[in-house]
């Protein structure tokens, strides 16, 4: 179901920018339930924090409340068939994996405790939200990013540099070695599942991202996130690996039947559509 545009232009601006981010397919409707569902959720983080006695500063309440929030949002939106249709129908050189490393928050947490450091590296990663939504997000309409192939390629560059700067700022400024090892592993987690997921067979991917997904989460109970983020991990992985970066297998294949004398063989459509006999 395509969307009527309306002639406010703030509000194209807003419904041009889902539809860059999450893909063409998506009802008004479908759009404003996905956009309540995460701020009503990420109320409640904050809300649990508060009763918990935390003592954050309202720099860490704005941090935390961003961040759950573009989790939370994009756990919703990846899940919707229209980003499948997007990945499969774009066209560009820039690397899957780019998106993923562009996801810096268990990073930030790193310096959750730093209200100045905080405040700056959350700024960054914010504005590169924004400049990637505009230019680094496939244009429906072309199925092409703004940004040329060369442009694209700094991009990357930078972002790379700017995640080893964080990681190595870590063992310089006197942040917690809990959430050192925290920020550090989770992020290398997410590298590591990424490089491991794109190389698997498309028909494998969602399990690969399941596995990551699980893996991680029961790693996490060896490791110390900061009060107020338990559900991280899980929600972190469950957008970019399961939402996002899995394909979904939606070609007819072959599915032998065992144990009947001679292989059988019949047509299924993966994932999406089967049928069952």
């Amino acid at each position: 179901m395509s969307l009527m545009l309306p002639t406010n232009h703030v509000s194209r601006y807003l419904l041009n920018s889902w539809a860059q981010t999450c893909g063409i397919g998506w009802s008004l409707g479908q759009i404003l339930l996905a956009h309540g569902t995460a701020v009503a959720l990420t109320i409640t983080v904050l809300v649990a924090a508060y009763v918990n006695d935390l003592d954050w500063s309202w720099v860490q309440y704005t941090v935390a409340g961003l961040l759950a929030w573009d989790l939370l949002l994009g756990v919703i939106g990846y899940s919707h068939s229209a980003i499948k249709r997007r990945r499969d129908q774009e066209s560009s050189s820039l690397p899957i994996w780019h998106h993923n490393l562009q996801h810096i928050h268990p990073l930030i947490l790193i310096y959750f405790d730093q209200p100045a450091l905080l405040l700056g590296i959350t700024t960054y990663w914010f504005l590169s939200f924004l400049l990637y939504i505009e230019f680094l997000e496939v244009v429906p309409a072309t199925g092409q990013r703004r940004l040329s192939v060369s442009a694209q390629k700094w991009v990357v560059g930078f972002e790379i540099l700017a995640s080893l700067v964080l990681v190595g700022m870590s063992f310089v400024v006197d942040v917690t070695s809990n959430s050192q090892v925290y920020g550090i592993s989770v992020y290398v987690g997410l590298v590591i599942a990424t490089s491991v997921l794109i190389q698997s067979p498309a028909s494998f991917q969602r399990t690969v991202a399941v596995i990551s997904l699980v893996t991680m989460t029961v790693a996490g109970l060896l490791l110390s996130p900061p009060a107020g983020f338990e559900w991280l991990v899980p929600i972190y992985f469950l957008k970019l690996l399961v939402g996002f970066t899995a394909k979904d297998e939606t070609r007819k294949e072959d599915i032998p039947l065992l144990g009947l004398g001679n292989t059988v063989r019949y047509r299924c459509l993966a994932v999406t559509k089967r049928q069952y006999l």
